[in-house]
């Protein structure tokens, strides 16, 4: 009941301040701007995401309270208005994951395999080490150190993917480029599975380490995640040969 409340409390304010006008007004305005910097960045044959960078920056809410004619209680409800949404985020991190997988050459895999070896532990496991010792240097604590370590073995792929989309990018090169991005990302969740449980002991004295939480548990989730992956990719490429309906494989 309590949540209720509180839902119509805040359906109330947004319909008493005319908020939710202000949501499409500021939501157009951002597809506006996205629109134009694609345009210009099309005409003169610079990479789109670059763009988008800048406009996300514009409409950050770090940049809109320095305009000072923003009231404070504007401010605060675009902060929040760009908070939830998160989710958006999440569903193009997904996107661009599935184009990743869907892109993997095994051929390649195969053929540069200890070169794809020796690129990953030289790349993840090597910045793993370096930023948890440096952390460690400048005295930081351990739970933090070894946490920015495991933040530091991901890679950010939407960048990387989308140039190669835009410009067409075709053969080994882009193929080798997006082992390597599959690779390094599986490697960095492995890494963050094992150090989570470690650093949450470390700040807490009451937990204490042991073989469930300190390598079990992360085992499950690891082993779990890859194979729902490996289960729903394989029913979807399933059902996309058997399928030749454009809208099935576009809903796929």
């Amino acid at each position: 009941m309590d949540y209720t409340h509180d839902l119509l409390e805040i359906q109330n304010w947004m319909m008493a301040h005319h908020k939710s006008y202000k949501v499409i007004f500021i939501i157009g305005l951002l597809l506006l701007f996205t629109f134009l910097i694609h345009t210009f960045t099309e005409k003169y044959r610079l990479p789109s995401v670059a763009g988008y960078v800048i406009v996300g920056s514009l409409f950050s809410a770090s940049i809109v309270e320095q305009i000072p004619f923003f009231s404070t209680e504007f401010v605060e409800w675009y902060t929040y208005l760009i908070n939830s949404f998160n989710f958006v985020t999440i569903l193009a991190v997904s996107f661009i994951s599935f184009t990743i997988g869907t892109s993997l050459s095994l051929k390649v895999l195969k053929k540069l395999e200890a070169q794809f070896t020796l690129i990953i532990l030289l790349e993840s496991i090597g910045a793993f080490v370096l930023v948890t010792m440096s952390m460690l240097y400048i005295g930081k604590p351990l739970y933090l150190a070894i946490l920015l370590g495991a933040f530091a073995t991901a890679t950010a792929p939407a960048a990387t993917v989308l140039i190669l989309r835009e410009y067409g990018v075709q053969g080994e090169f882009s193929a080798t480029l997006m082992i390597i991005l599959a690779l390094d990302e599986a490697l960095a969740l492995v890494i963050f599975s094992f150090v989570e449980p470690i650093s949450l002991i470390t700040v807490d004295p009451a937990r204490t380490l042991n073989i469930i939480n300190g390598f079990i548990i992360p085992v499950v989730r690891v082993v779990s995640a890859a194979g729902l992956g490996m289960f729903f990719g394989y029913l979807s490429q399933r059902y996309i040969s058997f399928d030749h309906s454009k809208k099935q494989k576009v809903f796929l």
